[in-house]
C-alpha cells in the first residue's frame, strides 16, 4: 500500500479537506502551520547512498529531526531537537544516533537544501469516532503539494479504502520520489554531485593530451570542493580528500610525461613537488 503521494498541480491543500470532508464524514483537520523543512547529509552524501533522508522540520510549536527509509518511505528514527548536532557522537544516545553512527562514522552532517511549506495534519475517523488513518499534507509554492498517509495499527482496510478515494477519485498520484529530490533540484543540485572516488569516463580514442586535461580538471575541482571545508575544519574528510587530490595530481604531472608542452607543466609539477605533505614548505 503506497504512504506517499502527489498532488495533482491544480489542486489545493482546501480543495483536498473540502473534498475529503464529503467523502468522508470522518475526516478532521486536526492543526495547519507553517513549518521549514531542512535536508541533512554529509558531503559525500552517505545518508542518502545508504537510502536514508535526514530532515529537521521546525514550526513554531515543534522541531524534531526524522530520519526516513527512501525505500519504503517509514521512519526509521526521530527526537525533537532544536539544533542538529554536526557529528553523531554529539546526539543523545537513543535511535537517531544509532542509525547515523554507522553510517556518517567521522563525517558531519551539513544542511543541503531548505524547504519552506504549510502542513495539515489531519485525522480520519470511523463511526466510533476511532482514528483510523492519519494524513500530513505539505503545501509547497514552487512543488507540487505532498500527502503522507500514516495507518494506524489494526484498520488496514479503512487505509485502503482511503487510498482509493486519493488515486481515484481525487487525482493523487502515488510516488516513490522523496520531497528532497524536487528540493534540491530547485536550488540547482543533485544527490551524490559529490565523491571522493577518482570516476571519469575516458574514451579509449581520446587523444592523450585531452584525456589528461579531463583528468587534471577532475583533480582540480575536487581540490576547490574540499578547500573551505579544510579551512573551516569541518570534519578531517576535507583535508584527506584533498590531500588526496593533491597527490593524485603530483603523480600524473610525473607519469604522464610528453603530453602537455613542458613550458605548461614543468611549473605545475614543482609546484605540486613542494606541496607535499612531507616537505618542510608545506603549510
Amino acid at each position: 500500500m503506497p504512504l506517499h503521494f502527489e498532488f495533482p498541480a491544480n489542486l489545493s491543500a482546501e480543495q483536498f479537506i473540502a473534498h475529503t470532508a464529503i467523502e468522508q464524514a470522518g475526516a478532521q483537520l486536526v492543526s495547519q502551520h507553517y513549518s521549514i523543512k531542512t535536508y541533512y547529509d554529509s558531503f559525500d552524501w552517505r545518508l542518502y547512498s545508504n537510502c536514508i533522508t535526514s530532515e529537521l522540520n521546525r514550526s513554531k510549536s515543534a522541531s524534531a529531526l526524522t530520519l526516513t527509509n527512501l525505500k519504503t518511505g517509514l521512519v526509521v528514527a526521530s527526537t525533537e531537537l532544536d539544533e542538529v548536532p554536526r557529528f553523531s557522537t554529539q546526539f543523545a544516545s537513543g535511535a537517531v544516533r544509532s542509525a547515523l553512527g554507522p553510517i556518517l562514522e567521522m563525517r558531519a552532517l551539513l544542511p543541503v537544501c531548505t524547504l519552506n511549506y504549510e502542513s495539515y495534519h489531519l485525522n480520519i475517523t470511523n463511526k466510533d469516532e476511532k482514528i483510523v488513518v492519519r494524513l500530513l499534507i505539505e503545501e509547497h509554492e514552487l512543488l507540487n503539494n505532498r500527502l503522507v498517509l500514516q495507518p494506524v495499527k489494526g484498520y488496514d482496510k479503512a487505509a485502503k479504502h482511503i487510498v482509493e478515494i486519493l488515486t481515484t477519485k481525487l487525482g493523487l498520484i502515488p510516488t516513490d520520489k522523496p520531497v528532497q529530490l524536487a528540493a534540491l533540484r530547485l536550488q540547482g543540485r543533485r544527490p551524490n554531485e559529490y565523491s571522493s572516488k577518482l570516476n571519469i569516463n575516458l574514451d579509449p580514442t581520446m587523444r592523450a593530451d585531452i584525456a589528461s586535461k579531463y583528468i587534471y580538471s577532475h583533480l582540480l575541482k575536487a581540490i576547490k570542493d574540499n578547500e573551505q571545508g579544510t579551512i573551516a575544519d569541518t570534519d578531517s574528510e576535507f583535508l584527506h580528500d584533498f590531500r588526496v587530490a593533491v597527490r593524485r595530481t603530483r603523480s600524473g604531472l610525473s607519469q604522464i610525461k610528453s603530453v602537455l608542452p613542458d613550458n605548461i607543466c614543468s611549473p605545475y609539477a614543482e609546484f605540486f613537488f613542494l606541496a607535499r605533505p612531507d616537505h618542510r614548505a608545506y603549510s
